[in-house]
């Protein structure tokens, strides 16, 4: 079968779905720092991290078939992490934790399901750059080295990758005649 390591995400998640354990134990290793963190971020407590994250490669156990390999495991696996965080707050009645956001926040601003779409527009790298820096919470520096370039590079990849979502979410009105 050869070495899992180096194998792309995607072709790990074809090989799991095809019963192969080994290549569930990769994805598992190559994941599980970034979605611990990330659990971590938002969660308070030492053991609602640990539980929490069971459930979330539980989860992706039982979702495995799911998966359709046109995007990248990264964004389905912390899809289902979000997904578990919010399952979880459900069930102890406590509210998600949120950030304050400034009063001139735009209240028309787009829904989780067309960021997720909007996202999948985007070229693999700039996802990755996006779910770095937005969802794992990732530096700069961690940015450019996850992407394997310069911060500055990495930035201006950032930079575009947010302007293709800008263009994509809001989409100038139609014209259709002139307004006499």
């Amino acid at each position: 079968m050869g070495d899992l390591t180096l194998k792309s995400d995607e072709e790990l998640m074809l090989l799991y779905q095809a019963g192969d354990v080994q290549a569930f134990s990769a994805i598992f290793s190559r994941f599980e720092k970034p979605v611990y963190g990330y659990l971590k971020k938002k969660l308070s407590k030492s053991e609602l991290v640990e539980e929490v994250f069971q459930d979330c490669f539980m989860k992706l156990h039982r979702s495995r078939f799911l998966y359709d390999s046109k995007y990248p495991v990264k964004a389905f696996l912390f899809t289902i992490a979000k997904s578990v965080l919010i399952d979880h707050f459900r069930k102890t009645g406590k509210e998600m934790p949120v950030q304050l956001v400034p009063a001139d926040y735009p209240t028309n601003a787009p829904s989780t399901e067309a960021l997720d779409k909007a996202l999948l527009a985007l070229a693999p790298r700039e996802q990755a750059a996006v779910n770095a820096r937005f969802i794992e919470d990732k530096t700069f520096q961690e940015l450019a080295t996850l992407l394997g370039t310069s911060e500055i590079n990495a930035r201006q990849i950032l930079s575009r990758s947010m302007s293709k979502l800008k263009k994509i979410l809001i989409r100038p009105p139609q014209t259709g005649g002139s307004k006499s």
